[in-house]
């Protein structure tokens, strides 16, 4: 009977032991947040590592910083939305679309329990990762990625050789007969604040990347300037622009050119090209006209300001419906309703008139 005790007594501790695990479990799931909070930061993700009860989701908010930073998430499923920054609403698995300097906010949520990792593209070693919960509280294992397994060759199958020299063989495959992939146009000297090419379609309908990436600063690293997704059908010609990012442009007014590598991405396969960006040449001054009209309106003179060359005729009209007269340094009209009063200026300066009939009502005539 003693042994009988015993026993029930053992299986009654073994049932008070696994409650008070269930229970723990349960009161941890129920601490699990429902929205955790990351500050994006040069360099880095703080937290780097959050954890969120499943059905929850991840507020990214870049504040301050130098650089310009986005958050990339390996699993294309997750689901942003950019909240503030240069453009607001849904970015896919990407926030925001393209990389912005401070001042962006937004929210990923998540398919359902499991790992999420996510990197900076600009900045190498900036990454981080989500953990969704499962529904009982606990967290989830991390897939390890199976070794991809190496395939037997078939009798009479050729053997991949290493090229002279060592190195890889080439297990390059050889191209379907008759497809073509689209091509890059692209000027390796370039004027503005942007990156001009054309891509021609190939085969078949594809979509295209083209990220530019600069140094912006002496001897810095490179970081992504520019990124932009096109779909271009068949055969046809797609031109394009591609604007630098605000730090881009203020790097290339400082440096007065800027070595750009463009990285040109269909299929996987990508492709770089160098440019090298230099400011846009400034126009020309517009040789100063020979005549100028000005309005003599109710109380005001329109332009303000004429400005013409020097030789040049400038012209008074009458429009408003109340007298008015012009008068200069060396130079009046009598008061009128309507009509012209022209005037030749022989000399480069700078000549005031007013109406000394309505205080305020001045105006400028600049000769070039």
């Amino acid at each position: 009977m003693t042994k009988g005790f015993g026993m029930a007594t053992l299986r009654v501790g073994a049932l008070m032991v696994a409650l008070f695990v269930g229970v723990v479990a349960i009161a941890q799931a129920r601490q699990l947040p429902l929205l955790a909070n990351v500050d994006v930061r040069d360099n880095v993700y703080a937290p780097a590592e959050s954890t969120v009860a499943v059905g929850g989701a991840v507020r990214f908010d870049y504040a301050e910083g130098d650089e310009v930073h986005n958050v990339n998430f390996a699993n294309r499923s997750v689901t942003c939305t950019q909240l503030a920054g240069r453009r607001t609403g849904p970015t896919g698995s990407v926030l925001p679309a393209s990389s912005e300097g401070p001042g962006w906010t937004g929210t990923c949520t998540f398919p359902g329990p499991g790992v999420y990792r996510f990197i900076c593209d600009d900045h190498n070693g900036m990454d981080g990762k989500v953990t969704v919960a499962n529904p009982d509280g606990t967290l989830p294992v991390e897939a390890t990625p199976t070794p991809t397994p190496t395939a037997t060759p078939l009798p009479g199958a050729a053997t991949p050789t290493p090229p002279p020299g060592g190195g890889p063989a080439d297990t390059t495959a050889p191209p379907t007969s008759g497809a073509t992939a689209p091509k890059l146009t692209l000027a390796a000297t370039q004027r503005g604040i942007a990156v001009a090419g054309s891509i021609k379609g190939g085969s078949t309908s594809a979509t295209v990347t083209v990220e530019t990436l600069a140094a912006l600063k002496a001897k810095a690293k490179p970081v992504r300037v520019g990124r932009a997704s096109y779909t271009v059908a068949p055969g046809a010609t797609k031109k394009f622009t591609l604007p630098l990012s605000a730090k881009g442009k203020s790097a290339l007014r400082k440096l007065g050119k800027l070595k750009v590598t463009l990285r040109f991405t269909v299929a996987g396969k990508t492709e770089t090209r160098a440019v090298t960006l230099r400011p846009a040449k400034q126009a020309k001054a517009s040789v100063a006209q020979k005549a100028a009209t000005v309005q003599v309106g109710d109380n005001v003179f329109s332009p303000k300001t004429a400005t013409i060359a020097a030789g040049g005729t400038v012209t008074w009209r009458w429009v408003g419906k109340k007298g008015h007269d012009v008068v200069g340094s060396n130079f009046k009209t009598a008061v009128k309703k309507s009509g012209t009063y022209k005037r030749k200026f022989p000399k480069k300066g700078s000549f005031q008139y007013v109406c000394t009939l309505h205080r305020g009502m001045t105006g400028t005539i600049r000769v070039k």
